[in-house]
This record gives C-alpha cells, structure tokens and sequence, in this order.
C-alpha cells in the first residue's frame, strides 16, 4: 500500500470467463486479472509482486491437505513482512452442506478450526508474527489469518 491506497490487487483464477469478466468489471482500476491456476502459482510463472496480504476465497475447499500446505506456505512467501495472509474453507457440519452434497453434487474438503491450524507446518514457526482462526456469524466458514513477522 501507499498512503494508504492499493497499489495492486491481483485476481487469479484459472477460468478464462472469470478473467475476462474481471477485465470489463474492473477495467481502469488496479486490479489487474491473471489468468494461472494452483501450478502456476507454485511453479512461479505468474508475474507476482510482493504483497501486503493475501486471501484465498473459494479454492481450499477443493485441495487436499498437502496442496494446502503448500499454498499456505507459498501465499505467506508473497505476503511482505508485517502483511497478512488470509485463507477461507468450509466448515464441517455447515447448515448448506447437505444442500451443496445432494442438490447440487457439490462435494467440498471440508475443515475444522484445528485443520486451518495445520495448515501452517510448512512455514518456520519464525516467521511467524502471529497465527489464529474464526468463523463468521453463521458458522459455515472458518479462516485462518497468519500475519509475518
């Protein structure tokens, strides 16, 4: 950030329609939409600056715990000293996961606040600056923030 004010904000998916809808949405801003998946993002092929903070919304659900590890690691590796790294999923036992699984075959990873939590083994613990999880009011999703120190 710069007095405040957002210098860059990436949007990443790895769906052309979603990029090309954040394009018209957002033409004339700083958001600037990359088209690049999970590998690209490990590979480092995407042309990424370091960042303030970083979230990940509506993709943990999909990845299995070693690929979320490694996302988390690598999400906090481009997260600046002192910025925040914040990563949502879906929590066990949400009140729409019957609906999710039996009308619209939407079987997520589901996690619980312990499950966030470890998430965080492949970063050095000392590096670190502070680590917690919370859900939101109604209780379906869980997030963990991690702030580097």
């Amino acid at each position: 950030m710069t007095n405040g004010c957002i210098d860059n904000l990436y949007a990443i998916d790895h769906d052309p329609k979603t990029i090309e809808v954040v394009e018209q949405n957002a033409a004339g801003t700083r958001v600037k939409p990359i088209l690049g998946s999970v590998k690209d993002v490990f590979k480092g092929t995407l042309d990424l600056k370091p960042c303030d903070f970083t979230y990940g919304a509506g993709l943990y659900d999909y990845l299995n715990d070693d690929v979320a590890s490694r996302l988390t690691k690598k999400l906090f590796d481009l997260t600046k000293p002192g910025g925040t790294v914040l990563v949502a999923n879906f929590l066990p036992g949400n009140t729409c996961i019957g609906y999710m699984e039996a009308c619209m075959d939407w079987w997520l990873i589901n996690r619980d606040e312990n499950q966030m939590l470890e998430l965080l083994g492949d970063i050095p613990e000392e590096e670190i600056e502070s680590a917690r999880t919370f859900t939101e009011e109604n209780n379906n999703i869980v997030f963990l923030e991690i702030t580097k120190r």
